[in-house]
């Protein structure tokens, strides 16, 4: 295929969120992938070219301390979504969640949480990498909840970044920024609320302690009662919001047997520990582009 993306699907591993940038990087490598001939003239022109996007991955990251750390926050996030209503499609291993998509066929765009580890590992590197190389991608991926935001042409024509004095239009390369990247991201998952630790359940003599009338939604919902199907879609929220704060109980997931997560995903997933700068030691090997293996 001559798409771009195939030809650079190395980039999902160890890319820029510097549009302008890896689209003149892009059609380079394409010149000299198929062998065109390169002059400089050419090669202005390319610099200067503002390119026209019809799609674009905005991708980031969250380090989570370790690889069982990423498959337990997997399967919480998934938890955690399902109880705030969101349509997921999920991919798995038959064991574990790999892949979690928020309108994964929806033309306008899409929200992805995924293993990066578990994906390098099923997909294989490029062979053209050497062992070193490839094992240090597998380490820097090892600890990461990888997440990516996907826009299409309808979300790139009609986004503009509110705190842009020029609203500079997304469908043109020249109209990017890393700031402008970051915040597209931080918005899309500002739209989801990640809570702290949740209880399962809660012992007897708190719930003794509990005012009546929350005992009441409790007890129903640990029978096994789906209290959304009763409740106003506005007065759940406000009793399930209200639960969390006073109880870590979330009465929008079934009631389990199974213990209850130690996760805290309102720390882990803090915005502020959203990373989208490359390891220095990717940059250092040559594994990022714009290095010198791409110039």
């Amino acid at each position: 295929e001559t798409s771009a993306a195939r030809l650079l699907q190395g980039h999902n591993v160890c890319g820029t969120n510097k549009m302008h940038f890896l689209c003149y990087q892009t059609a380079r490598r394409i010149y000299r992938l198929l062998e065109l001939k390169k002059t400089t003239e050419k090669v202005r022109l390319l610099k200067h070219h503002d390119y026209t996007i019809n799609r674009s991955d905005v991708t980031g990251w969250f380090n989570v301390g370790s690889q069982a750390n990423v498959v337990a926050v997997m399967a919480e996030l998934e938890s955690q979504l399902r109880a705030q209503g969101a349509k997921l499609v999920l991919h798995t291993d038959g064991f574990f969640v790999e892949t979690i998509y928020i309108g994964k066929h929806s033309g306008h765009a899409t929200l992805k949480f995924y293993n990066k580890y578990r994906e390098l590992m099923n997909a294989g590197l490029p062979n053209s990498l050497s062992e070193t190389e490839q094992q240090a991608i597998l380490d820097s991926a090892k600890p990461l909840i990888r997440v990516e935001l996907t826009l299409r042409m309808p979300a790139l024509n009609s986004r503009k970044p509110e705190f842009d004095s020029e609203h500079a239009a997304l469908r043109q390369s020249s109209g990017w920024s890393v700031k402008i990247a970051r915040h597209l991201l931080e918005n899309a998952l500002a739209r989801y609320k990640f809570n702290g630790h949740i209880r399962a359940r809660l012992d007897p003599n708190e719930i003794e302690r509990m005012k009546p009338n929350d005992r009441t939604f409790y007890l129903l919902q640990q029978s096994g009662v789906n209290l959304a199907e009763f409740m106003t879609p506005r007065n759940f929220k406000n009793l399930r919001t209200k639960l969390l704060q006073r109880y870590q109980i979330d009465i929008a997931r079934p009631a389990s047997d199974e213990p209850a997560s130690e996760l805290f995903l309102a720390e882990l997933l803090a915005p502020e520990k959203l990373l989208m700068n490359w390891p220095k030691k990717l940059r250092r090997m040559g594994l990022i582009a714009g290095t010198d293996e791409w110039k």
